[in-house]
């Protein structure tokens, strides 16, 4: 899991989300990681954390001469 940062303005026009639907979405977040906590822990079967769930592309390695 990781987080990538990326420049954005920040002004009343542009900001569609309200406090009901912030307050929502945190937690939300908070939700799925208590879920992958336990889940890590052994605590909780989670489809959404299994290790046969779906994984990102692998670069390939390149060979250099």
């Amino acid at each position: 899991m990781g987080e990538i940062s990326c420049p954005a303005l920040y002004f009343p026009e542009a900001s569609s989300i309200n406090f009901r639907r912030s307050v929502k979405y945190g937690f939300g977040v908070l939700r799925t990681a208590l879920e992958f906590r336990l889940s890590r822990l052994g605590l909780l079967r989670s489809p959404r954390f299994a290790a046969s769930g779906r994984k990102l592309p692998q670069p390939v390695a390149q060979i250099s001469d």
